[in-house]
């Protein structure tokens, strides 16, 4: 599986040593696994780093214009649609603030910046883990 690495970065009590060097350990364990480095997403608030798969490597970072983006790791089924044009079928559902939840089926963790707004959320069951620090500044999805 591949998997993301959050980084909160607009908190200014976080002392930016300590999360660099959270980041690198978190970074680390993706690259144990032999994970591959997708994309790295630069904003003001945060930065996010995608992971391709072990053994496959399809597209899980989209980009959309006003700097909205989508990453989608796991196994991941929107509204019958598997692939980039579930992805986007998604992003046109969540932009103009449609339900979503009750169209999506499967194993994944999603981060969203949709609208100005950032939401990570992964599959109703909980089968794939999404970590926090213990000060919520920084998450990892699956490895």
């Amino acid at each position: 599986m591949g998997g993301f690495l959050l980084n909160i970065t607009n908190e200014s009590h976080i002392k930016e040593y300590s999360a660099n060097y959270n980041v690198l350990k978190g970074m680390n364990v993706f690259y144990q696994k032999g994970l591959k480095l997708n994309k790295k997403i630069q904003h003001q608030d945060f930065e996010i780093h995608s992971f391709f798969k072990l053994f496959h490597e399809p597209e899980n970072t989209f980009i959309f214009p006003n700097e909205d983006f989508i990453i989608v790791v796991g196994t991941f089924f929107y509204n019958g649609k598997t692939g980039k044009n579930a992805v986007f079928k998604l992003y046109d559902d969540f932009k103009n603030n449609n339900d979503i939840f009750d169209k999506i089926n499967g194993q994944y963790g999603i981060i969203a910046y949709i609208n100005n707004k950032l939401q990570v959320f992964n599959d109703n069951l909980g089968l794939y883990q999404i970590y926090y620090d213990d000060k919520k500044k920084i998450g990892r999805a699956h490895v």
